[in-house]
């Protein structure tokens, strides 16, 4: 309703002070109470577990298709007809990317015991990291009918200017340190707030999606990212030695909806916008769904 009256500085400002405020600062505080010797290895494995079983999974749905296709017809998928790389690359991005920064972070960290809250950031940066920055810059790159230029020190130095990774850092460097009361009461007030105004800002930025024609195809990459891949993580991690808690929350980490981060890489390598944007809306009011289907099933 808000996206409709609202000038347009206003959504840039909630989510840059989001991106710059907010989720820092829940990462600062989860990252402090978290034991690292179980974060440093949980958190890096299920995120790569999530981002290779979402590529797999789409991978493994586009051989099929292509198997099925009859001669001299375009490859369907879902009944939706693919005719191009980019909108393939746009099925596999929004396929493995979770919204594990806006919407994880601001989610999951509260549903754990304090000693666990910190996994989820581990789980967001590894996935910037190795999955926007990674695993995603290369498809984008090999099914872009454009292929960028971009050097890979030009993704390292985007990375390194991650403000969630800095404050990851700080938190974990400060564990024994006492934290003065003045900043203390500040996070005490911002991180109730982060949540409600994470959700306020998707509202926005789904309200002022405009193509929405490939909403049908959108429901190969919302079923591989919202079931299959949370499905797979919570089977490898349920064959290692891992806590209920933690795997609890590496689950909920995995079953975040398509990143907005899929729409930035489509716009980067001119992949297909629009499925991106139907996958992110899809998946995202699946969440609606599933992350009660989740807490109830392994909370």
């Amino acid at each position: 309703m808000l996206q409709r009256w609202l000038p347009t500085w206003v959504p840039k400002l909630l989510g840059r002070s989001l991106y710059w405020v907010g989720i820092p600062l829940i990462i600062f505080s989860s990252a402090r109470g978290t034991e690292l010797s179980a974060a440093m290895g949980i958190a890096p494995a299920a995120t790569l577990i999530a981002l290779l079983s979402g590529l797999g999974c789409g991978l493994l749905a586009l051989k099929r298709a292509r198997q099925n296709q009859p001669q001299g017809k375009s490859l369907r998928v879902t009944g939706f007809p693919i005719n191009s790389f980019p909108v393939e690359g746009s099925l596999l991005l929004t396929s493995m990317l979770g919204n594990t920064g806006f919407v994880g972070l601001a989610i999951v960290p509260s549903l754990l015991e304090p000693e666990f809250e910190g996994l989820p950031a581990f789980y967001a940066v590894t996935q910037s990291a190795f999955g926007t920055y990674g695993i995603g810059a290369l498809v984008g790159n090999y099914y872009s009918d454009r292929p960028s230029n971009q050097q890979w020190w030009g993704q390292l130095k985007k990375l390194a200017t991650v403000p969630a990774l800095w404050a990851l850092a700080i938190g974990i460097l400060t564990q024994s340190m006492e934290l003065p009361t003045v900043v203390s009461q500040i996070i005490s007030c911002v991180k109730p707030i982060v949540s409600p105004c994470a959700f306020v800002l998707m509202g926005i930025r789904l309200a002022g999606l405009t193509r929405w024609q490939h909403i049908k195809l959108a429901v190969l990459p919302t079923a591989i990212k919202m079931l299959a891949v949370p499905l797979f993580v919570f089977s490898l991690l349920s064959l290692l030695p891992v806590s209920d808690q933690a795997r609890f929350g590496m689950v909920l980490m995995a079953g975040m909806p398509s990143a907005f981060s899929c729409l930035i890489l489509a716009e980067e390598y001119n992949l297909d916008r629009a499925v991106a944007s139907g996958a992110i809306a899809l998946s995202t009011a699946c969440l609606l769904v599933m992350l009660p289907f989740w807490v109830g099933l392994l909370g």
